[in-house]
């Protein structure tokens, strides 16, 4: 019941820049974090994924050094991507994503006031 209330949650619609790999050592794909939400996100990529794998997430955010890797398992596919539910995540996992999220809203805060700059000029 838990599981299903955190898919629920407000999604985050940025894109952010992100890797993931198939397996330790294996091959990295890039693609775009998507639809985040403390639970998932949906990753844009044109490399198919299958449902139920296993996947480690590997995220750069601007201004902080290393990368955030979050590992995950594919819940649902689609022709252009797929998308992710978090597990195993640690407390650092958690604090990462937080960072993440917090991040986004500051972005998305500042791109209205942008927005309505251009419209008047």
């Amino acid at each position: 019941m838990a599981e299903a209330r955190a898919w629920r949650r407000p999604r985050k619609p940025q894109d952010l820049p992100i890797e993931f790999r198939i397996k330790p050592g294996g091959e990295r794909f890039s693609g775009l974090l998507s639809e985040l939400t403390m639970a998932g996100a949906y990753i844009k990529t044109d490399h198919e994924q299958q449902l139920g794998r296993k996947i480690e997430l590997y995220i750069q955010l601007l201004g902080q050094e290393g990368e955030q890797v979050v590992r995950a398992i594919v819940r649902w596919e689609h022709p252009h991507g797929f998308g992710v539910q978090f597990v195993q995540l640690a407390e650092k996992d958690v604090y990462a994503l937080m960072d993440i999220l917090s991040t986004i809203d500051k972005a998305v805060k500042r791109e209205p006031t942008v927005g309505r700059r251009l419209a008047r000029t």
